[in-house]
């Protein structure tokens, strides 16, 4: 068993041996963070009734008045800060890791209901447990480190205090740690008393919404405490990379609580700016909606890739510090993040049982955009242009009968090997994707309506922007060509080096898939030459392991397809 197996394993079994029958939600604040005559209707403190979903928390909003040279703003959020002395009543969670303070009376009185008549408000008891859960899956079980007391010493004891604000929760910053390098944070956490504002489908009873949205509110909220004693970065007054600080603490909450979902919510507003750069945080409902790019990374990997990228994030910003966790998992963001586009593709009635998102069949569907129809002549599908790290989805109908090939042209002061195309060729559980620049053929199926593809910059600059065009050609596929590949199979145990490609075509290139649809590289021969000679390596530079692996030929005279087999 390899390491991340393994410490795949090691996660699940200890997610098994401690579940607890909590379930948890949540919603946070973020804020537009440079328009501050907004900040009545944002405020953590300011109660409004409004349907649409909430903030989650409002650590983005803190971090804001924290930095920001408007002195309004955050002698404003001083006006609310509340101390341990306010409260009249305190109780300590049941591992002793919280303690929790509390008011009987008053406008910031805690619910009162006690279902199991113990004498201890059931409200108080979901905070504890949650807040535990939170410590023993994002601390013991994951490896965070606790959050920090003044002196940067982890705290052994982290307060708690129950008030009404206008949205879940929030963590506040108390004051920055002089002994620790760059901004880290001593903090203390305040949780909701009333989560009338909050639904979940098939729930009715108000104190098992209240238990949901108590756990996943402990779990994010806790995130942000430890997020406080790693690093912020900040530029200009302003906190950075608050789209990693809230999707990475949302998805604690799908960790710690996978059966609440309460994140879905949110995806609707990702889905429909996945055109925007990634890494940009707008101050909107979309940076948890981002959470779909960790869980699919949980998925994929482990979801320790969180914990990993905030030790990084010590040293480096959140998408550099990304990046060097996936480099060490011999991937990068460009191939992760050309990957969730087509995920994102089999979600709501595309999804895949037992493929891709678990809870895709939850999700929305991503924003598509009408390209023109695929016809039986040259087409211009689409002409269009992306920001470094977005992408878009596509949709063309069909009025063309035979098959067809699809080039993605990179246009000027764009680079082809970061645009990438994701297709799905029937029975639309798959998918394929290549570079531009690259001619790739497409069969058409019976009662095939349309064809939907994807484009990706992958490029890590979110300024920078790629214009391209989509064309669709007509194809004929030869049916008897005089193409050979040898030697077949390809038996590495006979010492052979280099499998050949004879009797092509002139001016033609050669694309390679293999079974599951990726594309591995592009050969073309030297003008005039028929022949082509490959070392079976990719375009990465690694040697391809053992299968059935697809070509294509595509050339002025000749299109077509074929098969090899690598055994090693």
């Amino acid at each position: 068993m390899n390491l991340r197996s393994l410490m795949k394993r090691i996660y699940q079994k200890s997610i098994q041996v401690s579940r607890i029958l909590l379930i948890i939600s949540g919603s946070i604040i973020i804020l537009n963070m440079n328009l501050f005559a907004q900040w009545q209707m944002r405020s953590p403190y300011i109660i409004t009734e409004n349907t649409a979903p909430r903030h989650k928390c409002g650590f983005p909003f803190m971090l804001e008045a924290y930095f920001s040279a408007n002195r309004d703003l955050y002698e404003h959020l001083q006006l609310f800060k509340m101390t341990s002395t306010q409260f009249d009543s305190v109780i300590f969670s049941p591992s002793g890791k919280f303690k929790i303070y509390y008011k009987v009376e008053g406008i910031h009185a805690i619910p009162d209901y006690d279902r199991d008549l113990n004498g201890t408000p059931d409200y108080l008891e979901f905070v504890g447990q949650s807040f535990d859960r939170a410590w023993e899956i994002e601390i013991d079980s994951l490896g965070f480190n606790p959050p920090r007391d003044s002196s940067g010493y982890f705290r052994e004891v982290y307060p708690v205090y129950c008030r009404l604000l206008r949205d879940y929760g929030l963590t506040t910053l108390i004051y920055d740690i002089p002994s620790l390098p760059g901004h880290n944070f001593v903090t203390y956490t305040e949780i909701n008393i009333n989560y009338n504002f909050v639904t979940y489908p098939g729930v009715t009873d108000p104190i098992v919404r209240d238990s949901m949205a108590i756990a996943i509110t402990a779990a994010h909220e806790f995130n942000h405490a430890i997020h406080s004693g790693y690093r912020i970065w900040v530029e200009n007054n302003n906190a950075l990379d608050l789209w990693f600080i809230e999707s990475s603490a949302t998805y604690m909450e799908e960790v710690v609580c996978p059966d609440v979902n309460d994140y879905v919510q949110y995806l609707d507003y990702y889905f429909q700016r996945t055109n925007q750069p990634f890494d940009q945080s707008s101050g909107g409902l979309e940076d948890y909606g981002k959470v779909v790019l960790e869980i699919m990374l949980g998925e994929r990997y482990f979801p320790q890739i969180v914990r990993y990228t905030w030790e990084e994030i010590l040293e480096y910003r959140a998408l550099p510090a990304l990046e060097n966790v996936l480099q060490s998992l011999q991937t990068s963001f460009a191939a992760e993040f050309s990957l969730l586009s087509a995920w994102l593709y089999f979600t709501n009635e595309r999804s895949v049982s037992g493929r891709y998102f678990p809870d895709g069949d939850l999700f929305p569907s991503p924003r598509f955009k009408a390209a023109a129809a695929v016809q039986e002549r040259k087409t211009v599908l689409i002409n269009d242009s992306l920001p470094g790290n977005s992408f878009q989805w596509y949709f063309s109908s069909l009025e063309a009968e035979t098959a067809i090939q699809l080039y993605l042209k990179a246009l000027k002061g764009s680079v082809a090997s970061d645009l990438n195309v994701t297709l799905i060729p029937p029975p639309g559980i798959e998918f394929i994707q290549f570079h531009a620049s690259i001619s790739t053929p497409i069969e058409i199926a019976s009662g095939q309506t349309g064809i939907p593809f994807g484009v990706v910059n992958m490029d890590m600059n979110g300024g920078e922007f790629y214009p391209f065009e989509m064309i669709s050609n007509p194809m004929k596929l030869a049916s008897a060509p005089d193409i050979r590949v040898y030697p077949q199979p390809f038996l590495l145990s006979n010492s052979q080096e280099y499998l050949h490609f004879d009797q092509l075509p002139e001016n033609a290139n050669l694309s390679i898939f293999n079974s599951q649809g990726d594309h591995v590289i592009t050969l073309t021969g030297n003008p005039g030459d028929q022949r082509v000679i490959w070392d079976l390596k990719s375009s990465r530079g690694k040697r391809i392991g053992s299968g059935v692996y697809m070509y294509y030929v595509n050339s002025p005279a000749l299109q077509y397809q074929g098969k090899f087999v690598v055994i090693y």
